[in-house]
């Protein structure tokens, strides 16, 4: 699964490589967060075709994440320490096969 984002000022500005707002002065990342432990973070790359960053993932099985996972964007500028975080939950389901009639 890819995780994709894309980040913006407060004021709405987007945040891009070479861009206004340089985004590789700004740190960056993505966490896979299941229950209060940080599973795995990932480091996001810029897609310039979509015009955002992206990092690829593994969900974890349905038994080691039964209440789904969460997934956190930090954005973090250590020149003047403005940082912006954003968590989005999701249930982790079975992959089920569809049902074949005889």
């Amino acid at each position: 699964v890819i995780l994709r984002t894309s980040v913006r000022t407060l004021s709405g500005a987007v945040v891009r490589p070479h861009g206004d707002w340089d985004s590789r002065k700004i740190h960056i990342y993505g966490e896979l967060v299941v229950g209060e432990r940080v599973l795995e973070r990932l480091q996001l790359f810029y897609n310039h075709d979509h015009a955002s960053f992206e990092a690829p993932f593994f969900v974890p099985l349905p038994s080691d994440a039964p209440d789904g996972i969460t997934l956190r964007v930090v954005a973090a500028d250590p020149s003047n320490g403005n940082v912006g975080v954003e968590e989005a939950k999701y249930p982790v389901l079975r992959e089920r096969m569809p049902f074949k009639k005889p």
